[in-house]
């Protein structure tokens, strides 16, 4: 049978000696017996024998001491490989899926030299997302926009974003001067939610608002679009979405969400083609800083962020890891 980390995690799994018993491939009595002698060797009771089966205090704490067992165990693994063979095992890393796009390339081409045995395994979420991976082990290195204080983390800094509103120019040529210097000096009423749409879900007052004229889904040929912009937001737990949303919060603006998408770069496609303005980080407009479909207004250094890799403070020492985040923080 295996050993007890194995069939006591089944057994926590399943709430079931019959059925850890049946994914084990033994008898209920004999994943009885191996419970019974472990509790006796213990001198604790680890389950209370109802249905399903339930730990008890004594069962909580061995389930913990049985994770920080394995946690040990992987790290002794992997510094021996370090040691006898030259090999790293498997580093994961947490990232957004447009942060990677810019940061990972050459970070990993330069870690692939150093550690050329060593698997990456790139998890892509929003950056809730990726704090929560962090939060729960399934990273090694969190790389985001951390809170000022996350307690057990520890975070290095990588470098800092500005997040600008990346807006069509077909439609600012509808503002006057007035209003154009207004936008560029971070006003935001330029978004304001149209009359007639709904105050509940913004994305369903899209069919409204675009059959009373306030917003043309795309301008006609020569003709400036109508007033005022509509919003493409990125998903609720992005940070561009996040900040964006203080700001218009701040000021008092509700914006016409007419799109909502995951990846950015199909919001700033569909910017590009007169859809609406975008919240972005500085580090996403490559190509759109020569772009001559859109404009990007700068949003002030209440609009800056510092991104930061982020290691659990209690993680084992590790060389692969800790060579990654030094590569991290070159690229500032």
């Amino acid at each position: 049978m295996t050993d007890n980390r194995q069939w006591f995690q089944l057994l926590v799994e399943e709430g079931s000696v019959t059925r850890a018993a049946a994914r084990l491939h033994v008898t209920q009595q004999t994943l009885s017996a191996r419970l019974a002698a472990l509790e006796a060797d213990l001198g604790a009771k680890l389950f209370e024998r109802t249905a399903p089966l339930r730990l008890t205090r004594a069962g909580e704490e061995y389930a913990a001491y049985l994770r920080e067992y394995e946690k040990l165990r992987a790290g002794f693994a992997r510094r021996l490989d370090e040691v006898t063979h030259g090999t790293g095992g498997t580093l994961r890393i947490g990232v957004s899926h447009t942060r990677g796009r810019v940061l990972l390339p050459r970070v990993c081409e330069a870690f692939a030299r150093m550690h050329p045995h060593t698997f990456l395994d790139v998890r892509e979420g929003s950056n809730e997302e990726v704090l929560n991976l962090l939060n729960a082990e399934e990273v090694d290195v969190a790389i985001a926009r951390f809170p000022d204080r996350m307690p057990g983390v520890k975070v290095v800094p990588v470098h800092e974003e500005r997040l600008t509103l990346l807006v069509p120019r077909a439609w600012l040529a509808a503002l006057d001067a007035d209003a154009h210097a207004r936008l560029q000096a971070g006003d935001l009423g330029v978004l304001t939610e149209p009359s007639g749409a709904s105050a509940g879900s913004s994305e369903d007052s899209a069919p409204a608002a675009a059959s009373s004229g306030l917003v043309s889904p795309t301008a006609p040929s020569g003709a400036a679009p109508a007033l005022p912009l509509p919003l493409l937001a990125c998903l609720e737990g992005d940070i561009a979405w996040r900040l964006g949303k203080a700001m218009l919060d701040e000021q008092g603006v509700r914006p016409f969400v007419r799109m909502r998408a995951g990846n950015i770069d199909t919001l700033i496609e569909c910017c590009k083609r007169g859809l609406g303005a975008v919240f972005c980080p500085d580090v996403m407009l490559g190509a759109c800083r020569k772009s001559t479909c859109v404009e990007i207004v700068p949003l002030g250094s209440c609009a800056a962020y510092s991104v930061g890799a982020g290691v659990l403070a209690a993680s084992q020492p590790w060389r692969a890891r800790e060579d990654f985040v030094e590569l991290l923080t070159k690229q500032r």
